[in-house]
């Protein structure tokens, strides 16, 4: 998936297969996602998700609007 934002809403991701390397903000800072692990992404946060495996990368992603 490319570089993006939800701009006003959070992301939750939970991983149920592969392996893969979430890159997050502007500097893109790499965390290492897969089986088994969630990722929570704030909202106005840019981010890309990078299969590195051999198998799909499989998750789900729930987006939700923040309140101010």
């Amino acid at each position: 998936m490319g570089q993006h934002s939800t701009k006003g809403h959070e992301e939750l991701l939970v991983f149920l297969s592969g392996a893969g390397t979430a890159l997050i903000g502007e500097q893109e800072r790499a965390y290492e996602v897969g089986q088994g692990k969630t990722f929570y992404i704030p909202p106005h946060t840019t981010h890309s998700i990078k299969n590195t495996g051999t198998e799909p990368l499989v998750y789900i992603y729930c987006v939700a609007p923040v309140a101010e």
